[in-house]
């Protein structure tokens, strides 16, 4: 094996990008160490150097004939520096080598790294896991290819195999996010129209997830790129004024792969005729839509609705007018605190109850809005109490009375109960209950403890009940303190399997509490010991 000795004053040296001296002012000396290595001259092992540059100074890989003599080079640096040193004129190399050649080596291990030679199948799907997503959320699984100072443009950065990967990649330039200030006026820098047709070109003939936002028809140019794709959406959300209306009207019937849709229309209060919108009217995939903003009567949003398994509302007029035209409806979600204050009541829109057969799940942040509804296939209910709302529970408990559903998992927030009748009520119009969850609210602790405990002269209530979450965070009633032994008692009766068998209930599976009493973190132990996975909160 050879090894190069080079010797230089520390006056007067230039480098390499890797640290490694290009020129030397001063004189080369060739040494022998006492490993029986014949001396190379500097000019041989700058040639050595020189020859990989392209490669020390990139991200790029080494081909298979580079990588091996760029291995034998690395053993000779690092017996270089493992040399210990024998004779004063060694102290000329080693200080040398103390300063330039571990650099050297360090870039030398760099470029024969395994990352630099991944399979390109792996480092596209690194590429796009790197990328922000969740697969049941579709607004969440936009990234803004737009931005270049964001992916998947910084991964064209790093080197030119990862460039040519990331832009052979469809699925990275797939997703186009256009927001235009909500001042007209806004520093913020507007979306330019050459990186959306750069996007579009490389997203290829992929599936195309969009969000526009624009009140001032500012991207009026950029949609009509857009346009031209419509064939490819498959994920399209629009925050837009409603004289955009003259130019969606131009891909009815060209939505063959659309399968979400968000749509939140700016309207103002001098329109005075009705706009129609027919645009979405034919989209054979169509199942998931969000309409917000949209009125009847103000603005009518043509849907193919009976296709429809899933809507999100933000009126009762749209809730209400939608339920008797979507059959094939399973999920309903209704936030009208997001929408703008209607005067219309329940009473008003309808004398009669409506019932939808179909719907599995609904989430809803008004309980009064729960009245004149009936869905006998409900086993998802989630509802958001408004602060005005002081009988919550009372239409909850109404609404399910009527339904006569198997509901599973019931989710109350801010929805004070202050009696024990009162659960009883709950559950007994919930016998199939498995998942039970309470915060912030008003809550008789005490009540719901003895309800829920199981005594051999008590038929017990939710006897299916599987997984418990209690927020203690909300406003107690002032007359009394939780008695938490209650509570444990509660637990301790659900936790015991010789329980399930004399009273035919399931076991509590599943226990969290934020925050924790103490007598609960005293007694977790034996809790889990019983198979109860409990959880304790502490912040």
């Amino acid at each position: 094996m050879h090894i190069v000795g080079l010797i230089r004053t520390p006056r007067q040296y230039e480098t390499t990008g890797v640290g490694f001296p290009s020129r030397l002012t001063s004189p080369n000396i060739e040494f022998t160490q006492d490993l029986e290595l014949r001396p190379e001259t500097h000019s041989h092992m700058q040639s050595r150097v020189s020859q990989f540059a392209h490669i020390l100074r990139t991200n790029d890989p080494p081909a298979d004939l580079e990588l091996a003599q760029i291995f034998s080079l690395l053993r000779e640096v690092e017996i270089h520096i493992s040399q210990p040193i024998h004779e004063e004129g060694d102290s000329w190399f080693h200080a040398a080598a103390d300063d330039r050649l571990p650099t050297l080596r360090d870039a030398l291990r760099g470029a024969t790294s395994a990352l630099r030679r991944m399979p390109a199948e792996i480092m596209t799907q690194i590429f796009y896991e790197s990328l922000y997503f969740e697969v049941d959320d579709p607004l969440k699984t936009l990234w803004n290819v737009l931005d270049k100072n964001q992916t998947p443009w910084t991964l064209t950065g790093v080197s030119r195999r990862w460039r040519e990967i990331a832009i052979a990649e469809n699925r990275l330039w797939s997703s186009i996010i256009i927001d235009f200030p909500l001042q007209k006026f806004s520093s913020l820098p507007q979306p330019r129209l050459s990186s959306l047709i750069a996007c579009l070109q490389r997203s290829g003939d992929h599936p195309l997830s969009i969000s526009l936002t624009d009140r001032y028809n500012d991207g009026r140019q950029m949609f009509q790129h857009l346009l031209q794709h419509s064939k490819r959406w498959k994920c399209l959300k629009l925050e837009i004024s409603a004289s955009y209306f003259d130019i969606l009207v131009s891909v009815k019937g060209k939505l063959p792969c659309l399968e979400f849709l968000y749509i939140k229309i700016e309207t103002h209060a001098q329109m005075q005729m009705p706009l129609d919108c027919g645009a979405f009217e034919i989209a054979p995939r169509l199942q998931d839509v969000h309409l917000l903003h949209s009125f009847v009567g103000t603005v009518n949003i043509k849907l193919p609705w009976k296709q429809l398994q899933s809507l999100t509302v933000d009126s009762l007029t749209t809730l209400y007018a939608s339920l008797k035209c979507t059959p094939q409806l399973s999920n309903l979600f209704c936030h009208f605190q997001l929408g703008r204050p209607t005067a219309i009541t329940i009473t008003e829109l309808f004398n009669h109850r409506r019932q939808h057969s179909k719907i599995k799940t609904l989430v809803i942040d008004q309980a009064t809005a729960l009245d004149k509804l009936e869905f006998p296939s409900l086993i998802f209910l989630k509802v958001f109490s408004q602060v005005n709302e002081v009988d919550a529970i009372e239409h909850i408990i109404r609404f399910l009375s009527h339904s006569f559903c198997a509901l599973e998992t019931l989710v109350l927030s801010s929805t004070n109960i202050h009696s024990e009748s009162e659960f009883d009520l709950l559950f007994n119009n919930t016998p199939f209950l498995r998942t039970l969850t309470m915060r912030y609210a008003e809550i008789d602790w005490d009540g719901f403890a003895r309800v829920l405990t199981i005594t051999p002269s008590r038929t017990p209530s939710v006897p299916r009940l599987e997984s418990l979450t209690c927020f203690f965070v909300g406003h107690l009633p002032t007359s009394s303190k939780p008695d938490y032994a209650l509570l444990l008692e509660m637990l301790q009766s659900r936790a015991s399997p010789a329980s399930d068998e004399k009273h035919g209930v399931s076991s509590l599976r599943s226990v969290a509490l934020y925050p924790p009493p103490g007598v609960i973190i005293e007694n977790r132990s034996s809790l889990v010991s019983s198979g109860m996975e409990v959880t304790v909160e502490k912040s």
